[in-house]
C-alpha cells in the first residue's frame, strides 16, 4: 500500500512500530476481518444487508 507511515501522528508510536503491526496483521488476517467487521457494523447501522446482493 502507498501510505505515507512516517507522517502518522505524533502521538502514534514510531512509524517503524505501527508498520512492523501491520505487516503482521497483513500476514495472518487480522487487517483483513477488521476490515470486514468495521464494514459489516457500518452496513447494519445503515439498514443495509451485511452483504451486498450478488450480480
Amino acid at each position: 500500500m502507498g501510505w505515507a507511515w512516517r507522517y502518522l501522528p505524533h502521538d502514534f508510536p514510531p512509524h517503524t512500530t505501527v508498520y512492523g503491526y501491520f505487516r503482521a496483521w497483513e500476514a495472518d488476517g487480522t487487517a483483513e476481518e477488521i476490515h470486514d467487521t468495521l464494514r459489516e457494523q457500518l452496513r447494519r447501522k445503515k439498514g443495509r444487508r451485511i452483504l451486498p446482493p450478488p450480480r
